[in-house]
């Protein structure tokens, strides 16, 4: 009987104990409640042929942060909540409270909420759009962290601040930051692969660590005037960026040769696939991770001035397939070039004494070029995971020329609409780009670059550039402040793909007299200027050329809310032949609008 009892105590106190703290269907309510309580003055109801859940009252809701999100009372419909209400009155939107809502498509929040907790709409996979009243000011971190298929976000300035709000929302494209927004989270759009654009307006003043690591789509880095601050692993792992530009009022950073360099330590912050290290001296030191994953680099000349490379400063550049140390280096830190799995061979001068654990871990490399002796070898210090420096061939008192094949190969250089091109130079190895500047008028000469239609310059005067292939350098010009033609756009304005259906080669041709309708991407609150061989031709999001029997140019620039430019272009070859004329003379004779195009 004694036995029994205690079977019986024990049953009760288990009773009671899951009672009180709900796990399960240990619950004293229905199996599926579709309504009860979610806060001290809040009461939750789903509509099973709606399937809309309803928050209704007028005090904060509880929090479900982990390790409590399974006892949120609505856990049993999460998979099929299509729609969410959080009615007038309601203060606060617990933590994890709607996490893994995955057929979640529409959201309506009340302005008298303030408040929304971590993890709030995580993972809401089918979540495309979502608007968040001003009146929200306190945020948890990573709110709608993995929602794959958001697009369209409407949201207050602190969203922007918090850590990984947006992270891994692979399907945001473009990104305009409102202005106000004074800090960049921490992770907030990390692994945002999808991301292509960003407009950082010039009220920030932090970028956090991590805030736009692997956006993989990214094409180009803009740093306004306010940034003061940019933290660790910012950008790394964004490895489609090809061009990186600061505000040229910036006091803290700028940008050289698509590096981002701080100028008061003269340390190179961040590069990318397109990166030149500035040989002038301003570079001393290479940061950690500047380049770590840009997977695109190929070939990279560390200048004499560069006396510090830090830990992972190349790690994970998988293309990397030479190395060349020119600076008074003592060491390579730990991981500087771990995983670079394409490195074929490395330059380094004698002041190497230390190769620190893990620099060469996983590396290819094949051969290097040393400096010093074999007798100086012996002072280097070699740490452990290293076995790819110490097993590679060495060449002793080499010079980094004797790196490169000894094909002949020509150096060409092009003024790009100037005058006085340099002669070309023939070779292989590292050359120097000429010091001979061409003249244009009406602009100023920044250096050279591999492209025709670059912003800002690659190589400047006493530059190395690896010739281990035949290579074109162009002028790189900006337009001087008194313009030759103050209607037609200055070329330094960026360029992007505004023009829509242009082709990639910014060339399209058309039949004589063709009617094209040319049409620009705008953004919201943007405007439009359209110019036509020069001259301005309308400002509308549309234009409408007609009867042109000669080949022109259809520029058009665009300027966003915040007063940024964009410019795209598109060269309209016209068929003008005896035959061509013939055969519009007929075809227009009986179908008046068999030429027209929209493109």
């Amino acid at each position: 009987m004694s036995f029994i009892k205690k079977v019986i105590a024990v049953s009760l106190c288990l009773i009671m104990v899951f009672s009180i703290i709900g796990f399960g269907t240990f619950t004293v309510s229905a199996d599926n409640p579709t309504s009860g309580r979610c806060g001290d003055n809040l009461a939750w109801e789903y509509d099973e042929t709606t399937f809309t859940l309803t928050i209704t009252g007028n005090s904060d809701m509880y929090d479900y942060a982990y390790p409590n999100s399974t006892i949120r009372p609505w856990n049993n419909y999460l998979y099929e909540i299509e729609r969410i209400i959080i009615s007038d009155g309601v203060t606060s939107i617990g933590g994890y409270a709607f996490s893994s809502c995955t057929n979640l498509t529409q959201i309506s929040i009340a302005d008298t909420v303030t408040s929304i907790g971590k993890f709030a709409f995580a993972y809401c996979s089918s979540l495309s759009k979502i608007t968040v009243p001003d009146s929200v000011t306190n945020i948890g971190g990573y709110l709608f962290c993995d929602c794959t298929n958001l697009t369209d976000i409407s949201v207050p300035d602190c969203f922007y601040s918090g850590d990984g709000t947006f992270s891994h929302c692979s399907s945001l494209t473009d990104l305009i930051i409102p202005d106000g927004v004074y800090k960049i989270g921490k992770s907030v759009f990390f692994d945002c692969g999808g991301l292509e654009r960003i407009n950082i307006p010039d009220t920030v003043t932090t970028i956090s660590e991590q805030a736009f690591e692997d956006c993989v789509s990214l094409k180009s880095i803009s740093i306004p005037s306010s940034v003061e601050s940019i933290d660790g692993g910012a950008f790394n792992g964004c490895v489609s960026v090809e061009s990186i530009i600061v505000n040229k009022n910036n006091p803290i950073y700028y940008s050289s040769g698509n590096c981002l360099i701080d100028k008061r330590i003269n340390k190179l912050v961040v590069g990318c696939k397109n990166s030149i290290i500035p040989s002038d001296g301003t570079v001393i030191t290479i940061g950690e991770s500047a380049f770590s994953d840009c997977s695109s680099l190929e070939y990279m000349t560390i200048p004499s001035s560069v006396s510090t490379i830090q830990e992972w400063a190349f790690s994970n550049c998988s293309g990397l397939k030479s190395v060349v140390i020119l600076g008074d280096v003592s060491s390579i830190e730990t991981g500087t070039f771990l995983g670079t799995t394409s490195l074929e061979s490395i330059y380094i001068p004698i002041s190497i004494k230390k190769i620190n654990s893990k620099a060469f871990k996983d590396s290819s490399l094949k051969s290097v070029y040393y400096e010093g002796s074999a007798l100086d070898k012996i002072n280097i210090d070699f740490l452990n995971d290293n076995s790819s420096i110490t097993d590679a061939k060495w060449y002793f008192n080499s010079s980094p020329n004797e790196m490169i094949s000894y094909n002949s190969y020509t150096l060409t250089y092009n003024a790009n609409g100037g005058n006085g091109v340099p002669a070309n130079q023939t070779g292989s190895g590292y050359v120097s780009v000429s010091n001979s500047k061409p003249t244009r008028s009406g602009y100023t000469f920044l250096g050279w670059a591999t492209t025709s239609n670059a912003t800002s310059a690659q190589y400047g005067a006493g530059s190395l550039i690896n010739l281990d292939k035949n290579i074109t350098l162009y002028a790189v010009w900006q337009k001087n402040n008194t313009p030759d033609n103050p209607d037609n756009p200055s070329q330094d304005i960026p360029e992007a793909d505004v023009i829509k259906g242009n082709s990639a080669d910014n060339k399209k041709t058309y039949n004589y007299k063709t009617t094209v309708t040319f049409t620009a991407n705008v953004p919201e609150g943007g405007s439009v200027q359209w110019y036509v061989d020069g001259s301005p031709a309308g400002n509308g999001n549309t234009l409408t050329v007609k009867d042109k029997t000669n080949d022109y140019t259809v520029k058009v620039v665009v300027t966003d809310k915040n007063g940024n430019q964009t410019m795209d272009e598109e060269q309209v070859t016209i068929k003008h032949g005896f035959f061509d004329i013939l055969i519009w003379f007929f075809v227009h004779l009986f179908n008046p609008g068999a030429y027209d195009v929209k493109q």
